[in-house]
């Protein structure tokens, strides 16, 4: 039992690096996206940073109540070690909680990227919404501000945040710019520059929307049709990824002693080593080979 704990630990330790392997590198997120109006210079900065940028993370995933969130995670921890300290030996506990938190990131992980895919595959209906309001008479903010109480889901949640910096002072632009490093997403960002540019040169804004929704729809077919092509792969290498801890825990479920003659050998645990490495090497591999650049 202990030793099945401490494998699972270990295939998702390595599961988590494969995750951050084809995460793309982010920006640093700008001092505006969490403190609407202020600047580098102006904002007082806290005294734990981190804290700010965690619950930035946890509403981009979002969890909107940080706090709950943080009570129900040590709740279910707590009670997944008090099960553990009665099954398994005192030293085998602390692997509980970390396996748990663990699969809470990827968890988190995981929702976040839904919800960024859902904003891109909503934001066309969006702006087409936007260019049916402005046509009939209404101003740009006035229709943001019509579309963002009707919209659902992610997307309702992104625009509302524009909406409240336009509340706190800044312009239409601004507001954009500011959310759109806050998601980091680009159709976000070519939307900010859209009204960037509107603001400054004036023009017809109607037809420029609905030509970026066009190209955004044909981008969101083409996103598709390139992941589904490239599926094959990157469930291959999830699959291989994930075979050898998966079948080195069912071998010590099934004969401990098998692997116990191994793990009592200097050469086998060199041996041991040397695959783990090998094994990591591998992961990082595959995942370089799968990804796929925009």
């Amino acid at each position: 039992m202990v030793s099945a704990l401490a494998f699972l630990f270990a295939a998702l330790c390595l599961l988590a690096a494969a995750v951050l392997v084809w995460r793309k590198s982010r920006p640093p997120l700008a001092v505006g996206a969490l403190h609407p109006g202020a600047s580098a210079e102006t904002l007082h900065l806290p005294d734990w940073p981190w804290k700010d940028r965690v619950r930035a993370w946890l509403r981009k995933c979002g969890v909107t109540d940080p706090r709950g969130f943080a009570i129900r995670l040590a709740i279910g921890t707590l009670l997944c070690a008090v099960v553990a300290a009665l099954l398994a030996p005192w030293w085998a506990v602390p692997l509980v909680p970390c396996t748990v938190l663990v699969l809470a990131w990827l968890a988190l992980v995981w929702r976040g990227q839904r919800r960024r895919a859902q904003i891109v595959v909503e934001l066309p209906n969006f702006l087409d919404g936007m260019v049916r309001i402005t046509r009939v008479g209404a101003s740009l903010p006035a229709a943001l501000l019509s579309m963002s109480k009707d919209a659902r889901g992610p997307i309702r949640d992104v625009f509302l945040q524009v909406g409240l910096r336009q509340q706190a002072g800044l312009s239409l632009d601004q507001a954009m710019t500011q959310v759109a490093k806050f998601y980091d997403i680009s159709e976000l960002h070519l939307l900010a520059a859209i009204l960037r540019l509107n603001q400054r040169y004036g023009g017809r804004v109607d037809t420029v929307l609905e030509r970026i929704a066009e190209w955004m729809r044909s981008r969101v077919a083409a996103q598709a049709e390139l992941a589904a092509l490239s599926s094959e792969t990157k469930m291959s290498g999830l699959l291989l990824s994930l075979l050898v801890p998966g079948l080195g825990a069912f071998i010590f479920i099934t004969n401990y002693r098998y692997m116990a003659l191994m793990l009592k050998d200097p050469t086998g645990r060199t041996l041991l080593a040397v695959a783990l490495a090998l094994m990591v090497s591998g992961i990082v591999l595959l995942a370089r080979l799968a990804r796929i650049k925009e």
